[in-house]
C-alpha cells in the first residue's frame, strides 16, 4: 500500500514514516507542500494521503479541494 505523507515539518514526516515502514506493509512517499504532493500524486497514485492542513505554497485545504474536483 502506498501512503503519501504531506507535511512541511520533517520531524512529523520522519515519525510517521518510521512507524509505517516498521510494518513493512506500506511504501511511504513524502511531500513538503500541496503543490509538490500534486506532482507525486500524478506520478504514483497513492492508496492513502496523510496531509497537514497548514503548509506553504498550497495548504491541505486547497490540496483536498483540488483532489475532490479531479477524482482521477
Amino acid at each position: 500500500m502506498k501512503i503519501l505523507i504531506v507535511d512541511d515539518e520533517p520531524e512529523i514526516v520522519g515519525l510517521l514514516k518510521n512507524r509505517l515502514n516498521a510494518t513493512e506493509r506500506f511504501a511511504c512517499l513524502e511531500s513538503m507542500n500541496g503543490e509538490e504532493a500534486l506532482q507525486k500524486i500524478e506520478e504514483e497514485i497513492p492508496d492513502l494521503i496523510i496531509c497537514d492542513l497548514k503548509m506553504p505554497k498550497m495548504d491541505g485545504h486547497d490540496l483536498i479541494a483540488h483532489l475532490k474536483r479531479n477524482p482521477k
